[in-house]
């Protein structure tokens, strides 16, 4: 999924490029083009992912924030399968915490086949689901140590916002997707 649009219009000059690399590697791929803002979460939930061996993201962290919430928001993660990252956005702070620091990095991870396990936390608040990419760095990827298996954990986090007196309660669940 591309975002045409991220990193100042890298998406459109860069996807040639991508797509070369990839047809002389072999890769048999289908190119699905974001037309508006959060058009990847609606492409991604509509996806027959049985037809995919990964999928991949080619912008920037909201790229990827929209084409993960767009598959969680159908798919169990269990099912979904490997998630490519080309970091072609202004920040790539995700794709920076996973060791991704060019478009180069992303190809060679994606040909080589090179998977890396990433927590992924979902709350509720407000009747809305919301779902959070934890990269390996940040501080709450280190507040809860990795049990086996796909569940991390389940609980209660209460959290006050700035112009809130009462604390609200969000509920989540972590689990780790490779």
């Amino acid at each position: 999924m591309v975002n045409p649009y991220s990193g100042g219009k890298k998406g459109v000059r860069l996807l040639p490029v991508i797509e070369k690399r990839l047809g002389r590697a072999g890769i048999e791929y289908h190119t699905h083009l974001s037309l508006y803002h959060e058009h990847t979460v609606k492409i991604a939930s509509e996806l027959d992912i049985a037809r995919y061996d990964a999928i991949v993201a080619v912008g920037g962290d909201g790229t990827n924030f929209h084409v993960l919430n767009g598959l969680l928001s159908r798919f169990r993660p269990e099912i979904i399968p490997p998630l490519g990252i080309l970091p072609i956005g202004s920040g790539n702070s995700f794709a920076r915490d996973l060791g991704i620091f060019s478009l180069d990095d992303g190809l060679r991870s994606i040909l080589e086949n090179e998977a890396k396990w990433i927590d992924v936390c979902s709350f509720f608040q407000a009747e809305k689901n919301i779902i959070l990419l934890i990269s390996p760095g940040s501080a709450l990827s280190r507040m809860w140590p990795k049990p086996p298996g796909n569940l991390n954990g389940w609980g209660i986090f209460p959290i006050s916002p700035a112009s809130s007196i009462e604390p609200r309660p969000w509920i989540f669940t972590i689990w780790n997707l490779k």
